[in-house]
């Protein structure tokens, strides 16, 4: 398949997985052997939470009915739906409110601020950290993603 036609897919299943307050974030083929794997990268359209196991059980069989009706790939492939994960990095605004609550490492300049995100900006975030509450600008940022605490 080329680029554009995993987008064109890519939109199909949005529109399908939008009723469930999902999006898609990533269509990938990946050759595995003789076979490849399709995944397809969900996530909840806006704000805190996380996707539960019913609405990303409903979404695999939206989105396999799209590809049994339009049968877009050649060959025998496994259709591996998922979500990002516990941890992932976070780039736009959407990806910050979605870790709001959540604990946090941010890049700034030489130094790693950890902590949990109490504000998602746009700017400046604010992270309460075992030194108080910062605020951090988002030009400052160099990278950032969630992190799982375990206690």
């Amino acid at each position: 398949m080329q680029k554009d036609q995993f987008e064109s897919l890519r939109q199909r299943f949005i529109q399908e997985v939008s009723e469930l307050e999902l999006t898609v974030m990533e269509v990938a083929k990946i050759p595995a052997g003789r076979h490849s794997r399709l995944r397809v990268v969900v996530d909840l359209i806006d704000g805190p939470g996380a996707v539960d196991s019913e609405a990303l059980t409903e979404a695999t069989h939206k989105i396999s009915k799209i590809l049994d009706d339009l049968d877009p790939i050649a060959g025998q492939y496994t259709l591996e739906v998922t979500t990002p994960g516990a941890e992932r990095e976070l780039h736009d605004d959407r990806d910050f409110r979605r870790a709001l609550g959540q604990h946090v490492e941010l890049e700034v300049g030489n130094a790693t601020l950890a902590g949990k995100l109490v504000e998602a900006g746009p700017d400046p975030i604010q992270i309460k950290t075992s030194d108080g509450l910062r605020e951090v600008a988002r030009a400052d940022i160099t990278a950032a993603r969630t992190v799982v605490m375990f206690f």
